[in-house]
């Protein structure tokens, strides 16, 4: 079978696609040639284009952006140090105030301290200027969930007294209050409440 020639080979050349020309002749004027080859020699050659990958993938990973690290740091961030240290210090001032206030008791408070120390109450093992949340509880039994405050007249109809009882019951704690008048001349009144309140205690623990 016989094949038949391409198109292309049938047509003429094209002097436009540098088709048909014979190649320059060489000059042959020497100084004409020495000047042709030291251009070629000069020429920079163009540089060739990456077809593949990134420009920033051949450099090193940078810390300060991210790069080069894990995922995730294994050490906290600034922000939690700054709640830590934050954390520590309310911790820190509730304590020193607690201390400060057990050093300046009132008489009603020092009075109702050796009672709660002594039987029968000392098996609930109160605790006296105790920080808990953000307050400072005058007496504190953990076990039975009691809190006992002694009041001034400056505490009469309070409303921050209202909001600390609320916050406190929402943490699950009961809370008694007493005037100082009621420590310092009904203290069998006190005691009769607060045994009754210890009982409920033991009753729903």
């Amino acid at each position: 079978m016989k094949l038949s020639p391409h198109p292309a080979a049938s047509r003429p050349p094209s002097p436009a696609r540098g088709e048909g020309l014979e190649p320059a002749a060489k000059s042959s004027d020497p100084v004409v040639n020495a000047e042709s080859d030291a251009e070629d020699r000069n020429r920079k050659p163009r540089p060739r284009k990456r077809k593949f990958g990134h420009s920033s993938a051949a450099r090193e990973p940078s810390p300060r952006v991210g790069e080069g690290g894990d995922a995730r740091s294994a050490t906290p961030g600034e922000g939690a140090s700054r709640r830590r240290k934050k954390q520590k210090r309310v911790v820190g001032e509730q304590i020193t105030f607690a201390r400060t206030l057990r050093v300046n008791a009132t008489g009603p408070e020092r009075k109702l301290w050796q009672i709660l120390r002594q039987p029968p109450f000392g098996a609930a093992k109160f605790r006296r200027q105790t920080p808990i949340g953000p307050y400072v509880a005058d007496f504190l039994s953990y076990s039975r969930r009691l809190i006992v405050e002694l009041d001034g007249g400056q505490h009469a109809d309070s409303a921050s007294d209202r909001r600390r009882d609320a916050w406190l019951r929402g943490q699950g704690f009961r809370v008694v209050r007493f005037w100082n008048a009621d420590v310092l001349t009904n203290i069998d009144g006190v005691m009769t409440v607060l045994l009754d309140e210890l009982g409920r205690g033991e009753r729903t623990t």
